[in-house]
């Protein structure tokens, strides 16, 4: 009776630390992902990805038929300005949380534009922009989209088709001419205060 207790017993622990491992190990995994595209530039700013190779690729499962662009933002300064030189085919915009949680998505086939600008921004962010600084920073309001960030820290990725080896240097080339840096000239500051608290506290491995 007693063995068969023990064995219940570490049945009971073996299932226990199955779902924890199962719980945890994709924020691991996805915490990595994000330090190791620090290598790749700055906060705030889009950076093309190399292409995968045998060896490893920047982000996990990349396309070769596509080519991509990652942007890691920090909102404690303001909100997330990202501009896209909207290519010919498919493409798509995606916007995650740092560990991968996707919260916003949008491609060719939603967006209905030739231009997109989005504004990533946290809660009192988004209530202090003002109508007419849609004017002030030149967009039209039809093509200005503001997303609520749920945290400070994120990442903007974009993709773009290569349908035929032809067009890749244009994928390219919209990929560069794309951007997304913090400006914060849409803001009424008097109003409003960032939720996240400053000065700068970058995360681990920065």
């Amino acid at each position: 009776m007693r063995t068969f207790a023990w064995i219940l017993g570490g049945l009971f622990l073996a299932g226990i630390i199955h779902v924890v491992a199962v719980l945890v190990l994709p924020i691991f995994a996805t915490g990595d992902a994000w330090n190791r595209l620090a290598r790749y530039g700055s906060f705030n700013h889009l950076n093309i990805l190399p292409a995968a190779t045998p060896f490893g690729e920047a982000i996990a499962d990349m396309d070769p038929n596509l080519e991509y662009a990652v942007c890691r933002f920090d909102l404690a300064e303001g909100p997330l300005r990202v501009a896209v030189d909207i290519p010919q085919g498919y493409w798509s915009v995606g916007i995650y949380d740092r560990y991968a949680g996707n919260y916003y998505t949008l491609n060719n086939r939603s967006a209905g534009t030739k231009t997109l600008t989005l504004w990533v921004a946290d809660q009192q962010q988004i209530l202090a922009m003002l109508p007419e600084g849609l004017d002030d920073v030149g967009n039209d309001a039809a093509d200005l989209l503001p997303v609520k960030s749920p945290d400070r820290y994120g990442l903007v990725i974009l993709r773009v088709l290569v349908h035929e080896e032809s067009f890749r240097a244009n994928a390219i080339a919209a990929l560069e001419n794309s951007s997304c840096q913090i400006d914060s000239s849409i803001l009424d500051v008097e109003e409003t205060e960032s939720v996240f608290p400053v000065p700068i506290i970058r995360p681990s491995g920065e």
